[in-house]
Order: structure tokens, then C-alpha cells, then sequence
């Protein structure tokens, strides 16, 4: 419970200090007008029964109003300000969630360990549901409260210490119902997280437009919201086992506190009749023990918060102690000069899960300044191939080198920067046209050098159509005059992305699946010129871009069966050239 108070102290310290002093502030008046408010109505009271004084009766009466007054609108101007505070630093840890997602290593973001641990992170945000911060207010309150609870005992200290004891006893058994409920509550919310991905999954398929055309060609809208339903149905039950569970604890905590009424009011109301007591001492003693079991009960129920919600800061804690790829790797600098080389050596790779290998034992050097071309069927490893010299995924097995350095040595942000990539599964985002390039946001000269990129790969008189030029909207989500490129327009502007990053090295995976043979070998010849003396690997099922390599591989079911040029593998009478000759009609 420590760190879990720690982590969020310095966390709010850390963007706010104010918000700690102005909270210390609100939670010390909050402790002081309740214990006033004790003191006063006995003063009142008596001073209208016993002394019968109208001028002590006035000036109490204004003492009260003025302290009640001052100290609730103080009270509130505290509460607005702490709570324009904990947006503040709500926005600002949102933003430090949304950061470590966007590092964290792509093969988590296919793992369900980690899109769990994700999921119940989130929910660390809102406090189990309560808002973001009620911890941190519930470990000021539970200190002010302590205070205020000592204040109470020297009031109900004349009590009968039997009658004290038998409210602890009351207030301590209510507690621990709600501990035991809190318990069963956080772990109801943890076991439901996999059914709200779930049913989050289906919306966003409903919602997306991506997902449109299957959907109504197919008729499957129907399916979805029955699978959406059963979900909602599914976390349906877990909401009812809360709720009964919350039930449960209302009615014993409601039973314990009408006790608790009946023997405090028999116990004052005796000691009146005994003439022990005066009629204001009754209405203090009356809302002393009020307080005094309700600060208690207050006091447990705070630290039970903070127990129940250890494991939402487990979850967080988990999730940034998540290791990036940039936090695993090295420091070394990575490589520039022209006699640079990429070497796998001995590389085998499988994804999480699967028992058979994607790449098995690859042995291959590149050269910087080549060009390559990867071939192969589809499955035959090339996109595995890829994602391994991309530092998406780590071998399995073996290691990959740049001039003799391992790669995982090499400054990750560095070696990043070595590649402008179109993977075929590319994505276009509802951002401008210029901004889908960039990625970015761009000055004029910088947009200057996009309309260029994007007129080299043939899109100038598109451009030319659309009313904002590259200041035009992709897709229309949040502008009715964007516009929706077509499969051949949204591959060129993939490939303007990665020609626009000036990489020294360009990988094009199967950058051309939307085009017909013939555009294909056009935009491949393109290409050529583009990418001048960079090192580009071209990736495909299909051949269009052989003859312009220095050097291809031929893989097959995940291994490297045949590699060298065009003429020298037509000669080998091998896969390659059966795959040549199926095609070859169609680049004539």
C-alpha cells in the first residue's frame, strides 16, 4: 500500500504541487468544522435552557453561521481548483500511458498477457470506477479523519467506556463487511476485463468503416449484435453478482447501524432522566457518537480503498515496467558508410504460440547501396523476413548483425531510422493527405517536398481534383470533403511515406498486391529511379521487380532455398524460374 500512495503522491507531485498543498488545506477544514459544529449546538442549547442569555444566544448563533459559511465556501473554491488540477494531471498521465503503448514492442501488442494488463492499467485512471485521484483524496481523508477522531474521543471521553468500546466493536465489524465487498467487487471488475475487450472488439467492428463492406455484402450486421448482445448479456451477470454483493453488505451494515441507534439513544436518554447529563450535553453526546462511529467506519473504509485497489496499481505498475525495445537495447551507434552490411546469421523465428517456424535457419548478408528483391509464394516467410530486420519481432533463434554488431547492441531510435518501410497490411489514417505522408505535422517547404514525392509516384492530377490539394482529408470521419483513395491511390501514398522519410534503406512488402502486372512493372520502374543508390528490398509473390535487383532471395516454407541474380537463378533451373516462367507473359 506504500508504493501504490507513493506512486500517486509523486505522480501528482510531479506535474502539480499545488494540488498537494491545496488538498492538505481542504482536508484540515474538513476535519475542524465538524468538531466546531459538535461544540457549539451544546453551547446553544444550553444557553437557551439553563442561562436562558439572548445576547450569548446571538453571538453563538452568528459564530456558527459565520463558520459554516467561511468554511463551506472555502470548501468548495478548494474543490474547484483541486478538481481543475486533477484534470490537469489526468491529461498529462493519459498522455504517459498513450507514449509507453506507442513504444511497447509490436509482438505485445498481439499478446493477450499484455492487452490485459493494458485493459485493467486503464482502469487505475478511474480508481476502479470511482475517478481518477479519489485514491490520493481518500489518503488525505484518511489523515484528517484520524484527527478528527481523537477530537471526538476527548469529547465522548465522560461516556461510559463499555458503551464506547460496543460502538468500536459496531463500527469495526461494518468495516470489515466492506472490506470483504470491496474485495469481491475488484475482483468481479478483473475477471470481466476480458468480456469488455470483447465486447469493445464487436462495437468498433459495428462502428468502423473498415469493416463496412463485409458487413453489409455479407448480411453479417445481424451476427455481430448477436454476439455483441451475448456479451453485453455476459458482463450483465457480473453486474448482477456486484450489485448482490453490495446488497448483501448494505443490508447487515444497515442492520449493525439501527443497533447501534437504539443502544446509544437508550444510554443518553437514561443518563437525561438520571439528571447526569444536560439537554445540549445529549444533542452533543448524540452527534459525538454519530461522528465518532462514522469517522471510524470512515477511517477503515478509506484504508479498505486503498487495499481493494492494490491490484489496479499492480496492473499499472506492470504496464510501465513493460521493457520497450529502445529500453532493452543497446547503446552502440549504429552504421553509415558504404561498405555497411546486414547479416542473418542462422536465423529461425516463430511467432508466440505456434510451433512451427515462420524462418528457419537463414543465412544471408546484404550490402548497403544493392538492390534486393525477396521472393517467394505467399507464406513462404518474406513478411517474417522483414519484420525481423525491421526489429518488429527478435529471432528465435540465431542473430541478426550489422557489420559484425548485433543489432540488439545498437541504439534502437537509431537503427529505426535506417528504414522507410511499406508492409503489405500498410495503414492510411483520417488525417490530411500531407500528414498521412509526413506523419507529421509540415511547414510549407516541407509540403513543397511532398507534392513532389507524391507527383513522382503519379498522384499530381489527383491532387488536382481535391479541393484542399494535400490539406485534403483521408477517408471522411471528421470532414465531409475528404475524400477515399482508391486500393492503387492508397498504395502510393504508402509508398510516398516511406520515400518522403529518406531512409538509406526503402523495404517495399508487396507494395503492388492492388495493381495489375503491367502497373506493376511501371511503378517497380519508378521506383528504380526513386530510390537511386539508397539499399531497397522489394518484397513479393510476384516477379516485376527482378530484373532491376542486384541480388534475390527465393524463400520457400521458411527457409532460404536459392539466391543470385535474375540470369544466374534462371540458369539453376529451380523455383524460381517455374515462378518466372508461370508470370513472365505477363511482363512481355
Amino acid at each position: 500500500m506504500f508504493n501504490l500512495l507513493k506512486f500517486q503522491f509523486n505522480l501528482f507531485a510531479k506535474y502539480s504541487k499545488s494540488y498537494i498543498i491545496l488538498s492538505i488545506i481542504r482536508h484540515s477544514i474538513l476535519v475542524a468544522t465538524p468538531l466546531v459544529n459538535l461544540i457549539f449546538p451544546m453551547l446553544l442549547i444550553d444557553a437557551l435552557t439553563e442561562s436562558r442569555d439572548i445576547q450569548l444566544v446571538i453571538r453563538l448563533i452568528v459564530i456558527i453561521v459565520l463558520i459554516n459559511l467561511i468554511s463551506g465556501l472555502i470548501n468548495n473554491i478548494l474543490n474547484y481548483f483541486i478538481s481543475i488540477k486533477t484534470n490537469y494531471v489526468f491529461r498529462l498521465f493519459q498522455v504517459d500511458m498513450a507514449n509507453k503503448v506507442s513504444l511497447i514492442d509490436f509482438e505485445a501488442l498481439e499478446s493477450k498477457e499484455f492487452l490485459e494488463t493494458q485493459a485493467a492499467a486503464s482502469k487505475f485512471l478511474y480508481s476502479g470506477g470511482r475517478g481518477f485521484g479519489e485514491i490520493l483524496q481518500d489518503f488525505f481523508a484518511l489523515f484528517g479523519k484520524i484527527f478528527m477522531l481523537i477530537g471526538v474521543v476527548i469529547i465522548l471521553s465522560s461516556l461510559n467506556i463499555v458503551i464506547l468500546i460496543v460502538f468500536i466493536i459496531f463500527t469495526v465489524i461494518t468495516a470489515i463487511i466492506e472490506f470483504r465487498t470491496k474485495k469481491i467487487l475488484t475482483k468481479i471488475d478483473f475477471e470481466k476485463i476480458p468480456i469488455e475487450r470483447r465486447t469493445g472488439y464487436y462495437m468498433g467492428i459495428l462502428t468502423n468503416f473498415i469493416f463496412g463492406k463485409e458487413l453489409r455484402v455479407f448480411n453479417a450486421n445481424k451476427w455481430i449484435c448477436f454476439k455483441y448482445d451475448n456479451h453485453l448479456k455476459k458482463a450483465q451477470e457480473y453486474y448482477k453478482k456486484s450489485r448482490f454483493a453490495e446488497l448483501k453488505a448494505m443490508l447487515a451494515s444497515l442492520t449493525i447501524a439501527t443497533i447501534k441507534e437504539v443502544v446509544s439513544y437508550a444510554y443518553l436518554i437514561t443518563e437525561f432522566f438520571r439528571n447526569n447529563i444536560t439537554l445540549g450535553s445529549v444533542t452533543m453526546y448524540i452527534n459525538s457518537i454519530n461522528n465518532f462511529t462514522g469517522t471510524l467506519n470512515s477511517i477503515l473504509s478509506s484504508y479498505t480503498d486503498l487495499i481493494a485497489y492494490m491490484p489496479y496499481y499492480d496492473a499499472v505498475k506492470k504496464f510501465f515496467e513493460w521493457q520497450t525495445m529502445s529500453e532493452k537495447g543497446g547503446k552502440k551507434p549504429v552504421w553509415g558508410n558504404s561498405g555497411s552490411t546486414i547479416e542473418f546469421k542462422n536465423v529461425s523465428f516463430k511467432y508466440s504460440g505456434s510451433e512451427t517456424y515462420a524462418l528457419k535457419d537463414v543465412w544471408v548478408k546484404l550490402e548497403l547501396g544493392k538492390k534486393y528483391s525477396i521472393v517467394g509464394i505467399n507464406g513462404a516467410g518474406k513478411s517474417t523476413f522483414i519484420k525481423l530486420i525491421t526489429r518488429l519481432y527478435e529471432p528465435t533463434h540465431g542473430e541478426i548483425l550489422i557489420n559484425g554488431v548485433n543489432i540488439k547492441d545498437i541504439n534502437y531510435e537509431s537503427y529505426m531510422k535506417l528504414f522507410s518501410t511499406v508492409f503489405q497490411d500498410y495503414k492510411l489514417f483520417s488525417f490530411s493527405l500531407s500528414e498521412n505522408v509526413a506523419l507529421n505535422d509540415t511547414s510549407d517547404d516541407e509540403k513543397k517536398s511532398i507534392i513532389n514525392v507524391l507527383n513522382n509516384l503519379g498522384l499530381g492530377k489527383k491532387i488536382e481534383t481535391l479541393n484542399k490539394g494535400i490539406n485534403t482529408n483521408i477517408y471522411k470521419n471528421f470532414d465531409e470533403t475528404g475524400f477515399e483513395p482508391s486500393g492503387g491511390e492508397s498504395q502510393k501514398i504508402a509508398i510516398a511515406r516511406a520515400f518522403y522519410k529518406n531512409s538509406p534503406i526503402i523495404i517495399l512488402d508487396e507494395p503492388t498486391s492492388a495493381l495489375d502486372p503491367k502497373s506493376e512493372y511501371e511503378l517497380y520502374y519508378k521506383f528504380d529511379k526513386l530510390v537511386k543508390n539508397k539499399t531497397a528490398l522489394y518484397i513479393s509473390h510476384r516477379l516485376g521487380s527482378t530484373k532491376f535487383c542486384d541480388e534475390i532471395f527465393v524463400f520457400d516454407k521458411g527457409s532460404l532455398i536459392e539466391k543470385g541474380n535474375h540470369d544466374t537463378l534462371i540458369k539453376n533451373d529451380a523455383l524460381y524460374k517455374k515462378l518466372y516462367n508461370m508470370q513472365s507473359s505477363y511482363y512481355r
